[in-house]
């Protein structure tokens, strides 16, 4: 449990340094709208700690 929570936030804490250097035109560049991929993360985070519990 505890090693999933460490790993989802260590996952939230590389995408947030990867969104402050790699702004909008990388989402830009792959044509994906911003709202899709935070729900991409979403969804990929709800996977990480129900699979946990």
């Amino acid at each position: 449990m505890l090693i999933g929570i460490l790993t989802v936030l260590l996952f939230l804490g590389l995408l947030t340094v990867r969104l402050v250097l790699l702004p909008s035109e990388v989402l830009t560049y792959l044509q994906v709208p911003t709202w899709a991929f935070w729900l991409f993360v979403l969804g990929m985070v709800t996977w990480l700690i129900r699979d946990e519990t």
